[in-house]
């Protein structure tokens, strides 16, 4: 097949020639959008990049390709379609400036000009689809700036839309030459795609403590619709990118089944960093860490390099994608035990965006700024974080300084140093209460985490000081003296339960999961109660705490080292308390120290050597394990 060059149409838009080199890439990956009346085979190839870009949510760039159809061929109907499309809401935008919508509603009247001209030819499918979009445009109506307004007329109109795809794609397979070829696979996507606009990522619901509840028939439909077309059209970036998100929000039991399609999208779309980067959704789900952590490497390195091409990238909402590449990558390596890769892309994160359009969307991008202080946390960094500058504008960043001021409480409280954590715990709630409830970090309004944060806080300040007021002999010891221990850990429940009401999102609201310093320090604590027999009752009550919270946690973060080192403790500290139990617990030993063997290979060395699930246990111990490594 000959190749068609398409320099003319990248220089007619005023882009660098080196822009053609990352469009004409997306061309071998083989997909096609083959629906086009347009004879002009420019038009045509551009219009396959558009709608492969439109999948891979770059919506900017598939503008651009969309825009550049219409160059090679100013009479190209779907290229019209393509800019409405591309200028519509998507599964992460929900709301809409009235000038985006202007231009929406701007090619919606281009593709109803063409279609009322009786010279001009179009296939029933594209004039479904065109009349469809048409759904999404308001136009005049459109108040913009009342957003109440705004997001009821938008969610009226997603209605209409995801009806008519639905009822489009149901013609479609009662009568096949509507979609002919690959076409078909194109329309079930758009389909799903309406019907999960209806509720953006709340298609799985869920009640009030997280559990999930009865699946909505749509949910059940989208689900059909896309494994129907599996067989037939896969590899497809829309199948499989939809699939993804719809299966990531599903009970744990049904996640992995979207582990073939996260597969293609890993390998087959190099220059779609974002649709690289959406195995990490299945992987860190399904205890891949060591993957999520690669493909968002190669993701960030792909769209690095789609800005050095076409010098579009940072002011853009998909530097958004961008930042979330960073933000999931930061949270696998945490929950794998690796500190350098964690770190060094939190920091990174925090110096690609302009500051303009930094201050201007603000309220989604500051939250994921806080990330480099969770990652010092989590790797038990307490003395730099005692140490570190606040070296930021604390009037605007205020998440980063409610984050940062909790985590240097939170270290001044493992160092032991009581009075001064007071303190800085104070400092914390202020600037909590500082925090508006328009800050969010993707789908978690950013308040809710930092709730989780004061009652993580207050329960390992209140174990410190339950800790201190024990007798100095151990000899002395009763029940009543751990009363006080019972409170934090009291708190530390209602962070834990805090952490799992918060809105499905990936990664988590919650960076570092609670029940891993809930395990930690009633080991801990059970631990200094062997030989008591007046502690006795007590023993059993934290080694069964400290169990729960383990096995609780692998359920959610499968196989992570933490749990599995912290439930690997408890399953040796009972066989050691009861020996007894040696031939009962031998088989669980044995499963549980082989996953601790394998999660060791991908963690750190710190990590892999460690001695307790949370840095700050380890205190009372002489390893001293938790002081700055």
């Amino acid at each position: 097949m000959e190749k068609i060059d398409t320099t003319k149409e990248v220089l007619a838009s005023n882009r660098p020639i080196s822009a053609n080199k990352f469009f004409s890439a997306l061309d071998e990956c083989g997909y096609t959008f083959p629906i086009s009346s347009t004879r002009n085979p420019a038009a045509k190839l551009w219009l396959d990049r558009g709608m492969q870009l439109a999948y891979g949510f770059n919506h900017e760039q598939a503008i651009a390709a969309f825009e550049m159809a219409l160059l090679a061929d100013p009479q190209c109907l779907m290229a019209h379609w393509g800019l409405a499309y591309c200028n519509g809401v998507n599964y992460n935008m929900f709301i809409l400036d009235s000038n985006t919508m202007m231009r929406c509603e701007k090619h919606v009247a281009a593709t109803v000009a063409l279609l009322q001209d009786t010279a001009f030819h179009a296939t029933p499918l594209e004039r479904s689809l065109c009349n469809a979009i048409a759904l999404r445009s308001l136009g005049n109506a459109y108040p913009g700036k009342d957003l109440d307004a705004s997001q009821a007329l938008i969610e009226a109109s997603n209605l209409k839309y995801a009806e008519r795809m639905r009822e489009l794609y149901e013609e479609c397979k009662l009568n096949a030459h509507l979609a002919p070829g690959t076409l078909m696979a194109d329309v079930a996507t758009l389909a799903v795609e309406a019907i999960m606009q209806v509720r953006p990522w709340k298609m799985w619901p869920r009640d009030a403590k997280g559990a999930h509840c009865t699946p909505l028939a749509d949910t059940l439909y989208a689900q059909e619709v896309l494994e129907a077309n599996f067989a037939k059209y896969s590899p497809h970036p829309g199948l499989a990118h939809f699939y993804v998100h719809l299966m990531e929000l599903a009970p744990r039991n049904l996640v992995r089944k979207a582990s073939a399609q996260a597969d293609l999208l890993r390998h087959l779309y190099p220059c779609c960093g974002h649709l690289t980067h959406m195995p990490s959704h299945i992987d860190v789900q399904i205890g891949n860490y060591a993957a999520a952590i690669e493909c968002n490497r190669k993701a960030i390195k792909q769209d690095e390099d789609m800005e050095t091409l076409t010098a579009v990238g940072r002011s853009t909402f998909y530097h958004g994608y961008r930042l979330h590449n960073h933000h999931m990558l930061v949270y696998s390596a945490m929950l794998a035990g690796q500190f350098q890769p964690a770190f060094s892309y939190a920091e990174a994160a925090n110096n690609i965006t302009p500051v303009d359009f930094f201050e201007l969307y603000i309220d989604y991008l500051e939250p994921q700024m806080a990330d480099v202080w969770h990652v010092l946390i989590r790797f038990g960094h307490w003395q730099e974080l005692v140490e570190r500058a606040i070296d930021f504008d604390t009037s605007k960043c205020l998440v980063t300084y409610a984050t940062a001021l909790y985590a240097k409480a939170l270290a001044l409280t493992a160092l032991g140093r009581l009075e001064d954590a007071e303190i800085m715990q104070q400092r914390f709630e202020e600037a909590r209460n500082n925090v508006p409830h328009t800050r969010v970090a993707h789908l978690v309004p950013s308040h809710r985490s930092l709730e989780v944060a004061s009652a993580m806080l207050r329960g390992e300040f209140l174990y410190r000081k339950a800790v201190i007021s024990m007798p100095a002999s151990r000899e002395d010891w009763l029940p009543e003296h751990l009363q006080n221990m019972y409170h934090a850990f009291d708190a530390l429940c209602e962070a834990a339960s805090l952490e799992k009401q918060l809105p499905y999102d990936e990664p988590p609201g919650w960076m570092q999961p609670v029940r891993h310093a809930i395990g930690a320090l009633a080991l801990e604590q059970a631990q200094q109660l062997e030989g008591l027999s007046v502690m006795k009752h007590d023993l059993a009550l934290l080694m069964q705490r400290a169990e729960d919270a383990y096995r609780q946690d692998l359920e959610v973060n499968i196989n992570n080292i933490w749990a599995l080192l912290g439930l690997n403790n408890v399953l040796m500290a009972r066989q050691s308390q009861d020996p007894a139990m040696v031939a009962t617990l031998a088989c669980d030993i044995q499963d549980v120290a082989e996953r601790l063997r394998v999660a060791r290979m991908s963690a750190d060395d710190q990590t892999a050597a460690m001695q307790h699930s949370c840095f700050c246990a380890g205190q009372l111990s002489s390893a001293a394990c938790c002081c700055e490594p």
